[in-house]
């Protein structure tokens, strides 16, 4: 039997293993050693926590506070959109490129301050 490698095939995850507080504390600030590997047996969680506890990992997940939760938030707050109005994998696919359709047109009109909407005038 052939022995399973312990490197991940496709991508990475980086998934949030508990709840962060907002409010850092003095250790929070201080740097801190990378932490010992899992052993090869380490379960999924135990592997994630290593993951998550490195140098390289705390960079990647604190990018997802700048790229994606932003959006989401927007999206509720101020398109005010907090559900589907429909049902079926389709008709939800379809909702949801219209919500992102309406999130990206909002970003492109603020972006441009509405210059690149309006048809050109002529003299």
């Amino acid at each position: 039997m052939p022995r399973r490698s312990s490197i991940p095939k496709g991508p990475v995850v980086y998934c949030a293993m508990g709840k962060q507080g907002h409010h850092r504390t003095v250790e929070d600030l201080e740097r801190k050693s990378e932490p010992e590997s899992p052993p090869e047996t380490a379960g999924v969680k135990e592997r994630m926590a290593y993951r998550l506890k490195t140098a390289t990992g705390r960079e990647i997940y604190k990018k997802r506070k700048e790229t994606i939760e932003p959006a989401f938030g927007i999206i509720k707050s101020i398109l005010g959109f907090d559900q589907f109005l429909m049902r079926g994998l389709e008709k939800v696919s379809i909702e949801w490129d219209l919500v992102t359709l309406a999130y990206n047109v909002k970003r492109f009109y603020r972006m441009t301050g509405g210059r690149l909407m309006r048809p050109p005038v002529k003299v």
